[in-house]
């Protein structure tokens, strides 16, 4: 198909084909894209949709990663990389707007969609030939356009934060009363003569002690961290690293808090039942549960998070100079 369409005169070409790339490049038919330049890359390099946008710049708008690595890293790059559109928006301009709604469906929270399209704009930033306050045929920068497009998810990506701590921040509390007072009540009371523990030479008792100390700890630093995120107010850019990283934090602190709260529950009644394993067994089993079901359920953020922060690899590797 892609030898028999080369032979195709300038308008037919233009015509049939640019509607059949484009169609691809929206809905991320990479393999199409592949073989098409591949066969008449000065040709694609030419056709451009209804608003005037090459390939470079739709792929770019449709947040289609492979596609626009695959046209930037060809040679055909450079005659596409310096043009408008028919509303005078650059590259950069084109990734400042809102990404397709079927691009987002796949992010979990609003904070992670917003995370997601102020790293998509910093990598078109490195590879932009023009600088950052060119302006469109409505005088707007990229920043400015990136700003007003993306106000409405700013403010629900902020909303999801500050709701989100404050949940966690309620369990958080509620550790840390019940670890604070565990540590006063330990298994099997204290020597009425001396005020020591009665199990302090037993080694599950020292145990427990660690445990304790470190879910009360852990569960501390969450509820503090998340507080911080309660009383902050967080601009565009602190969602590419600084907000996520705090969310890292608590949750991470969370998880410790809620695994050694539990340890220290199975060892306490280990202590107080001597090894009647006929009981321990079973309540030990009950008691891995509930951190079962909090990773199961808060997990997988958790890792989504920190892939997306710290894990992501540049798409575009070779950087433009500007002018």
């Amino acid at each position: 198909m892609c030898k028999q369409i080369s032979t195709w005169g300038i308008e037919s070409y233009k015509d049939e084909v640019a509607a059949a790339t484009f169609e691809a490049i929206a809905s991320g038919k990479v393999d199409f894209v592949v073989e098409m330049m591949k066969f008449n890359p000065r040709r694609l390099t030419t056709v451009k949709d209804g608003i005037g946008r090459n390939i470079l710049l739709a792929a770019i708008a449709f947040r289609q990663e492979e596609i626009a690595k695959f046209i930037y890293e060809s040679n055909a790059s450079k005659s596409l990389i310096g043009q408008y559109d028919n509303y005078l928006n650059s590259l950069l301009h084109v990734a400042g707007q809102m990404a397709p709604s079927v691009q987002l469906h796949g992010m979990s929270s609003p904070a992670l969609q917003m995370q997601k399209e102020v790293q998509w704009y910093k990598e078109v930033e490195n590879i932009s030939v023009y600088s950052k306050e060119t302006i469109n045929v409505y005088g707007l920068t990229p920043h400015k356009v990136f700003t007003s497009e993306h106000k409405q998810s700013l403010f629900a990506a902020d909303k999801w934060m500050k709701f989100t701590a404050g949940c966690y921040t309620v369990v958080g509390t509620l550790i840390i009363t019940i670890m604070f007072a565990a540590a006063f009540t330990i298994p099997g009371g204290n020597n009425q003569e001396t005020g020591l523990p009665l199990f302090i030479n037993r080694k599950a008792f020292k145990i427990y002690m660690i445990f304790d100390a470190v879910s009360l700890c852990s569960a501390s630093t969450s509820v503090v961290t998340f507080l911080g995120i309660l009383t902050s107010s967080y601009n565009i850019e602190d969602f590419d690293k600084y907000a996520p990283t705090k969310l890292i934090v608590g949750l991470s602190s969370l998880f410790i808090s809620v695994a050694a709260m539990m340890t220290a529950f199975c060892l306490a009644l280990l202590l107080m039942l001597q090894r009647r394993w006929w009981i321990l067994i079973p309540c030990m089993l009950l008691a891995g549960m509930p951190v079962t079901l909090f990773v199961l359920l808060q997990f997988p953020l958790l890792v989504e998070i920190f892939n997306l922060t710290y894990c992501r690899s540049p798409i575009f590797l070779r950087k433009r100079s500007v002018t």
